[in-house]
């Protein structure tokens, strides 16, 4: 690895003040976005991969079994419309996901998917106990590809801020360091 030379910190500080402060601000900005991104993201790789402590069987209602189509897609790709219902704590509850899969599918895969759920069948329930209304019916996930990929992308973008960030920082201390020195 090359030596740093005074030359090399002197190309940092030859940076006109506002590109200076436009890296720091972007910076600053693609760590905030990639924080806000990764938190999620590594929630529901969390999640998907511990379902079997984090969640608890517990009997339940199916109260209604459709298919609805994804509007935002193109194509006949469709998402499971299911309500079912279960008790915690004496309560009634009413969940709303069939399971942890993100992805649409086309409506045949949905309909032998959800040809063995009927109105009024009793089907389990799996509840999350820290947050009972957190339920789905079964769990089935997509690969767990997709939320990794998206955790390593929210890191990519914080490593990248954290860059930005970096380069006004030590022309700064260099500026300091320098004037100090003299």
């Amino acid at each position: 690895m090359p030596i740093k030379t005074s030359e090399d910190t002197e190309d940092i500080q030859s940076l006109p003040a506002g590109v200076r402060i436009i890296s720091l601000l972007a910076g600053v900005i693609l760590m905030v976005l990639g924080w806000k991104s990764l938190v999620p993201d590594y929630q529901l790789f969390h999640k998907l991969t511990h379902m079997d402590q984090a969640y608890l069987p517990t009997p339940g209602k199916i109260l209604q079994v459709n298919i609805r189509r994804d509007t935002a897609a193109t194509g006949d790709k469709c998402y499971p419309d299911v309500l079912f219902e279960y008790f915690v704590d004496g309560k009634s509850i009413w969940g709303w996901r069939f399971s942890y899969e993100d992805e649409p599918r086309h409506r045949a895969y949905w309909e032998k998917r959800l040809s063995r759920y009927h109105v009024g069948d009793t089907a389990t329930a799996y509840v999350n106990p820290k947050d009972p209304k957190d339920s789905f019916v079964e769990k089935k996930t997509d690969s767990l590809l997709r939320p990794l990929l998206k955790i390593l992308l929210a890191a990519a973008f914080m490593a990248f801020g954290v860059f930005l960030f970096a380069i006004p920082v030590i022309a700064f201390f260099g500026m300091l360091f320098r004037s100090r020195k003299s």
